[in-house]
């Protein structure tokens, strides 16, 4: 519970990262929602990568970091992709804030469970 619990306090951090980051783009410049999006998600995905290999999971240090971060990335371009998908399906269903909190809450159960399975393994 305690990794879970560090894994959403710095899944907040760039949660709010992420929101900012689409509310410029979206509502301020116009952009497209998915494409908002895509920028916005993917500007957290560095600092998330660095804060959970640094806390949340610190005890499943790699000797290759470099595989880590590789298997990282892939793992949020699969969330992101499955969230862009449920995001452009209901666009017309919903409010676009609830949708987006919709996407945020289904990319923080896909990432945690593919970090702590896939990328933060026990060696």
């Amino acid at each position: 519970m305690r990794r879970l619990g560090t894994f959403a306090v710095i899944g907040v951090s760039n949660t709010l990262i992420d929101i900012g980051i689409y509310a410029l783009l979206s509502g301020g410049l116009g952009i497209h929602p998915v494409v908002a999006n895509t920028v916005s998600y993917s500007t957290g995905t560095l600092s998330s990568y660095l804060m959970n290999r640094r806390w949340t999971f610190r005890d499943r240090g790699s000797s290759n970091p470099a595989r880590q971060f590789v298997a990282f990335c892939a793992t949020n371009l699969i969330t992101l992709a499955t969230c862009n998908a449920v995001m452009a399906s209901t666009l017309d269903l919903a409010p676009e804030a609830a949708i987006k909190v919709l996407v945020v809450a289904i990319g923080f159960m896909m990432n945690y469970t593919m970090s702590n399975l896939l990328v933060f393994r026990r060696r």
